[in-house]
């Protein structure tokens, strides 16, 4: 009889180690998970016929609450603060900051709170969080695409996704001579690291 694995089965065995190689950490309820805003970033992006807007918040605070090992059930929260977007531009600073976009004197936050999230069938590193979108007092259902990237010792990052109307928010302005896209796309890259101290893991990032 042959000693140690046979050639037959070896293709099975990769394919298993593989798939558990593949699987993100357990999560820890017993950890609290912080987002280190130095290594995060929070920002969105507008295509128009001139030239693309990239607009990065400094100052938001994220929170995580891990009730059980399962990615399903956490729950998620973004606040951001408007007046902190910095689009590199002083001239499309004060237009985005103003009434025809974030109105930042009247709507100071704009924020996100999960409702659900759901596991990618095909990768156990995606999920679908779906949740709540408020900006300009007006709150709408958003779907967020994420993904894991976890690095070990309960270290990974984050990353979300998703695009909204900004025509559903009350941001109807155009401009003359320069088509500015009704979608938005907003991103997220979180560090994220789990301690050892109990409750919710909260994340705040002011102007530095």
């Amino acid at each position: 009889m042959a000693m140690g694995i046979s050639f037959m089965k070896l293709p099975a065995l990769i394919l298993t180690c593989g798939a558990l190689l593949a699987q993100p950490s357990r999560l820890d309820p017993e950890l609290k998970y912080i987002v280190n805003p130095k290594a995060s970033r929070v920002e969105f992006f507008v295509h128009s016929t001139l030239a693309d807007v990239n607009g990065v918040f400094s100052s938001w605070k994220a929170e995580f609450k891990v009730p059980t090992p399962r990615m399903e059930d956490v729950t998620f929260t973004l606040h951001v603060a408007s007046s902190s977007v910095s689009t590199g531009s002083g001239s499309k600073d004060k237009l985005i900051k103003g009434k025809n976009f974030f109105w930042i004197q009247k709507y100071p936050s704009i924020d996100f709170v999960s409702t659900k999230i759901t596991a990618d069938p095909g990768d156990p590193l995606k999920f679908t969080m779906a949740g709540n979108f408020t900006m300009r007092g007006v709150t709408k259902p958003v779907t967020v695409r994420l993904t894991l990237d976890p690095q070990g010792n309960h270290h990974g990052t984050v990353d979300g996704d998703m695009s909204f109307d900004r025509r559903e928010f009350g941001m109807t302005y155009k401009m003359p001579f320069n088509h500015i896209s009704d979608s938005v796309r907003v991103s997220f890259n979180l560090d994220v690291q789990g301690t050892p101290a109990l409750g919710t893991g909260t994340a705040t990032r002011s102007r530095q």
